[in-house]
């Protein structure tokens, strides 16, 4: 499985709930968030691996699975912007990775936020961003535009 597509499944089990499948399978070891991380870290997973991550996720409170997913991210996201060609991405992606830690701590601490304290954490993010974000625009723009569709 490729690192997108592991990816794609951890942002599946998120947004699915426990109660997605609630009862309906044994709980997997409460270790699943170690597997999770070497999956995102390497990009692979074998199908035994991904239903142990999918049956925690599902099976497990949430204040357990809430920072098992912040950790696996976060070490995920560590080995990314080490391997990053431009330190600029790197910074963005750690970023926005502890932005989510954070929120997913409050999730475990079931808190809620106001939209002005996610104004306040997302703006650091916003501000480093911007000096990559303007350097891919303009790149964008000096490139010459592909022909019209007929």
């Amino acid at each position: 499985m490729t690192h997108e597509m592991v990816s794609s499944v951890a942002a599946v089990l998120m947004l699915a709930g426990p109660a997605a499948m609630a009862g309906s399978r044994k709980p997997s070891p409460p270790d699943a968030a170690r597997p999770l991380a070497e999956a995102l870290k390497s990009g692979n997973a074998d199908a035994e691996t991904i239903a142990a991550i999918v049956g925690w996720v599902l099976a497990e409170k949430p204040e357990r699975v809430a920072p098992g997913l912040a950790a696996a991210l976060q070490a995920a996201a560590g080995e990314a912007a080490i391997g990053t060609a431009d330190p600029r991405w790197g910074a963005v992606a750690r970023g926005a990775v502890d932005l989510f830690a954070g929120l997913l701590d409050d999730a475990r601490t079931h808190r809620r936020r106001d939209p002005a304290s996610l104004a306040d954490e997302l703006a650091p993010l916003l501000r480093t961003a911007r000096p990559a974000l303007n350097d891919a625009l303009a790149e964008v723009l000096r490139r010459p535009s592909p022909p019209l569709p007929r």
